[in-house]
Order: C-alpha cells, then structure tokens, then sequence
C-alpha cells in the first residue's frame, strides 16, 4: 500500500507539472512550490477578505460557490479558510484540468470542481449559503437571468466582482453609444462589449480563458441599471465597494465589488 501510494503521488506531481505555470492564480503547493511565481492569490485579496467579513469572519459551518472560478484560487482558498465545502466552476477544459489537479494533489475534502457553463450547471444545484461570481458578469449578454440564478441558489448573500459601463464615455473598447436592453419586461441601460467573432471556432474561443464562454457580445449595465437588476431579481442591502489598488489584484478600474444579501 505504502508503494502504491508513492506511485500515485508521482503520478499526480508529473501531472501538475505538465499543467504548471498556471496563468492567473498563484497558489501554495507545498514545500516551497506555486502554480506560478506571480500571480493574484487569493488568501492576501480584498474579495477574501470581503467574503470573510460578511461571513462574521469565519466560513465554518458556510458552503461557498465560485462561478468562473477559472484556476480554482479562490475556490481553493475558501477550502482552506475552513469552509463545510468549496465548489468551484469552470467551463474551459485547461483550467478545469487544472483544477482538478489541484483538488487532487492537496487531498482538501471540502473541494470540489464542476465542470460545465455556469449558466447551465447553475440551475442544477442545491442551495449554498455564499455565492461568489468574481470576473463573470461582464461576460454575460443576459446579465440579469444570470444574476436571477444566483439569487436562487443563494441562502445568505453573494459577493460579485464586475467591470461597469461609465455614462459619459466608453471604457474597455465598449460600445461608444449607449444601449438598452430588456429582461422580462425590464428596461436597462449599458454598452456592449465585444469579446470576440461569432465566426471563430470553438477550439480557438476555448483558448481564450478570460473571455466569455458562450456570448460573443457582453452586456454591461451602467451602475444604476445594475442595481436596479440585482433588486428586481430579489436582492436586498446592496454595499457596494470601490476597490483601490492596494489589496485588488486586477485591473480595478470602473469596477465595483457588490455584496448583496437575500433578506433585509
């Protein structure tokens, strides 16, 4: 058993080796070894430490969902924090690869990875008490039906990472007019986004890991229609952060970080 043992630990070790450096998230292996030598991790990040404070600074006893999880950092991290169970999403083939290589090889009972579109695998799953969606809704066409999704899922609050369209001017190549679009019945304002051709092969768009998996337009609501959304699909208290550079770990401008609750 002892042999068998070594085996399968070099086995998995010649795995993750063929998918390191990772591309994003910089995180702990052991024994003086990371995904990669710079990148965001997770435990020294402001969205942590925001799922940490709402959560009354523990996440014992807390069952947390991260949609677009992309590496599994995050979702890694919240395992490690203690959370009853971590679980992860992720669409794209090389990064769910990758984590599940990482559940793997850290042997952490309270992870696990899914692998699917968020907005499938959503609907299929049993309620969990925080929803985490950091770097996901930009990608959206139909932002709302997908924060309506979330909402269901969600027993206590959601924290959600996402770029904004400004009023007054495009920002990140979006539209340069303004837009609206409708959701059952519902007016709001934004700019479009272009992730990429409609045209492209499926095999090139699974290489872009920081583009949408499925819309290859983005809807992005200004702030007010985003608020306005996350209260028409049944969340309350909304705080709204604006992160500075100090602890935010990507590019943090026209971002907003929202934690939303179900109940006042």
């Amino acid at each position: 058993m002892m042999f068998k043992h070594i085996f399968e630990k070099r086995q998995l070790a010649k795995k993750l080796q063929q998918l390191l450096p990772f591309s994003t998230h910089q995180i702990y292996l052991g024994n003086g070894l990371w995904t990669m030598d710079k990148g965001v991790i997770a435990e020294k990040d402001l969205r942590t430490k925001v799922v940490l404070d709402q959560a009354g600074g523990s996440l014992r006893g807390k069952t947390i969902l991260d949609l677009g999880c992309l590496e599994g950092g995050f979702t890694v991290a919240f395992a490690r924090l203690g959370a009853k169970m971590s679980v992860g999403v992720e669409a794209r083939e090389i990064s769910y690869q990758r984590c599940e290589i990482l559940r793997q090889y850290l042997k952490l009972r309270n992870l696990r990875f899914i692998h699917g579109d968020a907005n499938v695998v959503l609907p299929q799953l049993q309620p969990f008490n925080i929803v985490f969606a950091s770097g996901i809704l930009y990608h959206m066409a139909d932002p709302y039906s997908f924060l309506k999704a979330i909402h269901v899922v969600c027993r206590d609050f959601a924290v959600i990472d996402t770029h904004i369209a400004q009023h007054d001017f495009p920002s990140h190549k979006c539209s340069a007019e303004l837009v609206t679009r409708t959701f059952e019945g519902k007016t709001y304002v934004g700019r479009i986004y272009h992730e990429y051709d409609s045209c492209l092969p499926k095999d090139q768009v699974e290489g872009f890991l920081w583009a949408a998996y499925r819309d290859h337009d983005a809807f992005w609501p200004l702030e007010k229609s985003l608020e306005q959304m996350l209260l028409d699909v049944g969340f309350h208290n909304i705080i709204k952060i604006y992160p500075s550079s100090e602890l935010w770990q990507v590019d943090h401008k026209n971002r907003i970080l929202l934690v939303v609750a179900i109940s006042y």
